[in-house]
């Protein structure tokens, strides 16, 4: 799939705390922060990298926290953070035993945090931390321990509403900070690699869920065609490369291109001629053959109707700009 036909938004990179107490659940922790693994893994290959995403791990006097299950997580201290904005913050906590042990000086430094954060979600042990804290929510639909999804935390595709429910609340909340062309297709992602009784995808459109996959073998059919674009292709070659039928292919590929697989073609094939114009003195002829455009002849009536002026024209002009850069 072409990642950077996915990014296409102005938002900046987003600055997470994730706050973990003893006991914690780590399929939670680690649903929230795949989100934002898969946000950056994208806008790496978008090569945005300065959109990627921070998620810091805190806990009230830092170094390793031990989940239910004695994995162990490496965080900073709360109090190394006091004056840093978060656009979000997501508070695990653990066993009532844990939280009622965390000192009250590190509890003051948690709810500093939480003051200075955009967003604050808790999942059903977290609330303890968060009372603990005298935190008051901003959301009072938020206020009880188990997770229930806010109308202006949910998400459309193609006006299909993507929300959080359960467990899904912790999972919604963080799907807040991506983009709507990125939100169906990370969570299909997450849908394919992570099995719990507890995470419901339901709340997620099938239908949209569906046209990730179509969108994914489109955007493959566009790599195949530039990479293929030299020599000559049919409908029928391009539709395997997809792996539809021809009739199903030209109807998605206008849906998801904006264009057909001939005019798409087409502007492949011309942006080469163009670089190879630019950057070498190879006759009009033979770059049209190589190009896959037949002959020179083929190639002038095209840039005449799309530049008005002929491929030496073209060239001459690019040369002149170039010497005098």
């Amino acid at each position: 799939m072409d990642q950077r036909a996915l990014i296409d938004s102005p938002e900046a990179a987003v600055n997470v705390a994730i706050v973990l107490c003893d006991g914690f659940s780590l399929l939670d922790v680690s649903l929230v922060a795949e989100v934002f693994r898969q946000k950056n893994e994208l806008s790496d290959a978008a090569h945005t990298l300065d959109k990627r995403d921070s998620v810091t791990m805190l806990s009230s006097r830092g170094g390793y926290v031990t989940d239910s299950e004695s994995v162990r997580i490496r965080t900073d201290a709360i109090d190394e953070h006091l004056s840093e904005h978060f656009d979000g913050v997501f508070v695990f906590g653990g066993k009532p035993k844990n939280v009622a042990s965390i000192d009250q000086a590190d509890l003051r430094a948690l709810r500093k945090v939480l003051l200075n954060a955009s967003l604050v979600r808790w999942s059903d042990h977290g609330w303890g931390m968060i009372a603990a804290s005298g935190y008051e929510p901003k959301s009072e639909g938020w206020r009880s321990g188990s997770q229930q999804s806010e109308k202006k935390h949910s998400y459309v595709q193609n006006d299909r509403s993507v929300a959080g429910r359960g467990t899904n609340g912790l999972l919604a909340a963080a799907l807040s900070f991506v983009p709507a062309d990125l939100c169906i297709e990370i969570a299909h992602r997450i849908s394919r690699h992570v099995v719990a009784p507890s995470l419901d995808f339901s709340c997620f459109d099938e239908d949209a869920l569906s046209e990730v996959s179509v969108a994914d073998r489109i955007h493959a059919s566009v790599q195949w065609l530039r990479k293929n674009c030299r020599r000559s292709i049919s409908v029928a070659q391009a539709a395997e490369a997809a792996g539809m039928s021809e009739r199903t292919f030209l109807r998605h590929f206008k849906h998801v291109t904006g264009k057909t697989p001939s005019e798409f073609l087409l502007d492949a094939r011309f942006e080469m001629i163009c670089r190879l114009l630019r950057e070498t003195t190879l006759p009009v002829d033979k770059i049209a053959r190589r190009c896959g455009m037949g002959g020179g002849e083929h190639v002038s009536r095209v840039f005449r109707r799309r530049l008005s002026q002929t491929p030496t024209e073209y060239r001459a002009t690019h040369r002149a700009t170039d010497s005098s850069a």
